[in-house]
């Protein structure tokens, strides 16, 4: 993330996010532009749009001290015919440093038998 102007009242950032999706032997990867504001109060915007095109996504959050440490608590709702939820604790990394990709994926919440009508 890099901060593109900061107020006492507001910060803006810019960035760049990778996500892999694995769902009942299916393996999905995007990559978004991360453009989001930070108000006074600590509450947090995220806008993710799609690099290869496609409908954004809106992340909603607040900072938080987890463990010691401030982190940005945030929440997002994305997808159109399979929704998918996600909750983070993103906290700050050695610039240049990338965390290692886990090598077991989760396996699938999904439940087939149910579905809005």
């Amino acid at each position: 993330m890099v901060v593109t102007s900061d107020t006492d009242t507001l910060t803006t950032f810019t960035g760049k996010s990778a996500a892999q999706l694995y769902v009942v032997g299916s393996t999905s990867t995007s990559t978004t532009a991360i453009t989001g504001t930070v108000n006074a109060s600590g509450e947090i915007v995220m806008i993710f749009t799609p690099t290869a095109g496609g409908s954004t996504t809106i992340g909603l959050g607040q900072f938080a001290s987890v463990d010691g440490q401030y982190a940005m608590e945030m929440q997002m709702i994305t997808g159109s015919t399979l929704l998918i939820t996600h909750w983070a604790h993103m906290l700050p990394i050695t610039s240049g440093v990338t965390p290692t990709p886990a090598t077991n994926p989760l396996q699938s919440g999904v439940n087939t038998g149910y579905s809005w009508t």
